[in-house]
Order: structure tokens, then C-alpha cells, then sequence
């Protein structure tokens, strides 16, 4: 968990779903915003929104550049790897 990356999502101004994923994301992640991997399942649970919810509102927080994301193949899993952009101003 990193205080860094949850105070960060937390003080910037978006909807109650995108705020709800980004806080998830940035609970996960290390306290520079990288290395955030929770399951889609963990997504769900967390934010109470349905996959397709929860994938609509990441591709919306991609595009607004306040998250990246990287898939990494691991046998026959793909796992996505989140980034949080916490040095830069929202």
C-alpha cells in the first residue's frame, strides 16, 4: 500500500467510479505510482462496479493520462502492470 499514490488519487477532481478505481489502483501500487496489479476480480470487488464498468473507467483514466498500463505474459496468464503518474501535478 502506499499513502504517496492513495493521497495522490485522492485529490484529484473525478467522478465517483473513475475516483473509486483510481483509489484501488493507487492502494496497490508502490509509492511511485508503479507496480499496481490487482486482478480485474479484486477491481470489481473493490471499486462495486461490474468488469465492463471497471475496464470502460480505466480506458477513460488512461486517456486522461492518469494511468498506463503494461501486460506482461507469464506462462499462460497475462497479467496488466498499472502506473500511476504520482510525481506530476493532476
Amino acid at each position: 500500500m502506499s499513502h504517496q499514490a492513495t493521497s495522490w488519487a485522492i485529490s484529484i477532481r473525478l467522478s465517483a467510479s473513475e475516483k473509486s478505481v483510481l483509489h484501488s489502483l493507487a492502494y496497490h501500487a508502490g509509492k511511485d505510482g508503479s507496480n499496481s496489479h490487482p486482478g480485474m476480480a479484486l477491481l470489481i470487488r473493490e471499486s462495486g462496479l461490474t468488469d465492463r464498468g471497471v475496464q470502460k473507467v480505466i480506458q477513460r483514466l488512461i486517456e486522461h493520462g492518469l494511468v498506463s498500463c503494461e501486460e506482461r505474459r507469464g506462462g499462460r496468464s497475462i497479467k496488466t502492470i498499472y502506473s500511476l503518474p504520482i510525481q506530476s501535478p493532476p
